[in-house]
């Protein structure tokens, strides 16, 4: 988003100084509503939430209920758990 609004305003102005460009960007952004800080609020309030980090960084937010217990519904049917448990134990068998 950042770099797009940056090529925006040097297609339109090319003799616009670097401070300039930075002053244009914010008042472009504030226009639009958009947030250029490097953490917005919400992200900020979700990093509180994060119960496990991941690769990208972003982490896992779990949901708890009131007995202290995560749950995180699986996008993933009965059948296809039962079919992929399967296709590992067969794996560990062959591989034994």
């Amino acid at each position: 988003m950042f770099s797009w609004l940056m090529e925006e305003k040097l297609q339109k102005d090319k003799s616009c100084s670097l401070s300039q460009l930075l002053k244009c960007l914010k008042s472009a952004a504030e226009a639009k509503g958009w947030s250029l800080e490097r953490r917005t609020a919400r992200m900020k309030e979700r990093e509180k939430k994060v119960v496990a980090k991941c690769f990208h960084g972003a982490g896992i937010v779990v949901p708890i209920d009131k007995n202290g217990v995560g749950y995180r519904p699986l996008p993933e049917t009965p059948g296809t758990g039962v079919f992929v448990a399967g296709s590992v134990l067969s794996t560990v068998k062959r591989h034994r």
